[in-house]
């Protein structure tokens, strides 16, 4: 058995619920009661059903076809990040609004390098101090396009990365 328990308290604080979006804006297949039968056989199998439903809204923030993610879910990794993974599914917060909390939602996958980037330079400046000049993950790996930092290209290209904020005396 699947649980479809949604928290009201929680969507009605999320992004969606503040834009008084309804279940149908995300599930448009359940616009009438009952809800029809549910053939995904775990959440997982559901959540992948749904994701392209996001990229109906957000087609700008849609997952590039170059998408390290988008790569691993096209070789057959279901567990490869889609849109809610990130994001949220009923509770979709704006990353917006905490820098810190762009690496808590990378490290729901990748816990190594955020216990890395947690105790660095990088971290502890913004978790220490707000420095809101510091990086997070998404300044230098992208927010949907990420590119696979193992590769020659991605490390070639690391010193132009880093020096476009270690040069900019602003910063």
């Amino acid at each position: 058995v699947v649980s479809a328990y949604v928290n009201g308290t929680k969507y009605n604080a999320s992004v969606h619920g503040q834009q008084g979006m309804t279940c149908g804006g995300c599930h448009p297949d359940h616009q009438a009661y009952p809800h029809p039968e549910v053939t995904a056989s775990d959440n997982r199998v559901y959540t992948l059903a749904l994701n392209e439903t996001c990229q109906n809204c957000h087609p700008e923030q849609a997952h590039a076809q170059d998408s390290m993610h988008t790569q691993m879910l096209a070789e057959g990794n279901t567990e490869a990040a889609v849109c809610v993974d990130c994001h949220g599914a009923h509770d979709t917060g704006s990353l917006h609004e905490s820098r810190v909390e762009i690496a808590v939602a990378c490290r729901k996958c990748h816990s190594g390098v955020y216990d890395e980037y947690y105790h660095s330079v990088h971290g502890t400046a913004l978790r220490e101090e707000d420095n809101q000049d510091v990086p997070t993950c998404i300044d230098c790996h992208g927010s949907h396009n990420f590119e696979d930092p193992r590769t020659t290209s991605f490390r070639l290209n690391s010193p132009l990365l880093c020096g476009s904020c270690h040069a900019d005396e602003a910063l």
